[in-house]
């Protein structure tokens, strides 16, 4: 077993074995500020993320702004779906950058690809949120939820991640 540091606790994640890219775990999000309470489950993807100094969210203090900018409910998703989506993707970290093997990278909180939504100095990219990547890794997150709003409006909706 291998772990995964969750709010000050360890949560034990099982090793994927080969050929397998996610598991399903669950995880219960309690936040009193905006009146949620959701069992979901949520995907694990592996991948490194490094992070550097910069804003690290609480759960409740991220779930707050993304409510106050109309995430809860948005194309289907839940507040919950998007709070996991950044704890799984970057661990609430503005910094976070993960670069992938096809040479593309993901940016912010919610782990936005330069293959697709954002541009790089090193990836070719369709650029559809009209956004420099590196203004994905500040505190502010208003142009990282401007543009997840764009992702999820796709076909694909939460799965393009």
């Amino acid at each position: 077993m291998s772990n995964l540091a969750l709010g000050g606790g360890i949560l034990p994640v099982p090793l994927l074995s080969t050929g397998v890219t996610r598991s399903t775990i669950q995880l219960l999000v309690t936040c009193p500020e905006v009146g949620m309470k959701a069992l979901l489950p949520v995907f694990l993807f592996t991948s490194t993320v490094v992070a550097v100094k910069a804003k690290i969210y609480e759960r409740c203090e991220l779930a707050k702004k993304l409510d106050d900018h109309g995430l809860d409910g948005y194309q289907g998703y839940s507040l919950a779906n998007w709070v996991c989506l950044a704890f799984f993707g970057s661990s609430f970290d503005t910094r976070a950058v993960d670069h992938n093997k096809d040479g593309t990278s993901d940016y912010g909180i919610f782990q936005i690809n330069s293959g697709w939504w954002c541009a790089d100095d090193d990836t070719a990219s369709d650029n559809l949120c009209e956004i420099d990547c590196t203004e994905l890794l500040n505190p502010d997150i208003e142009k990282d939820i401007r543009c997840a709003k764009r992702i999820v409006e796709d076909p694909q909706g939460m799965s393009a991640w």
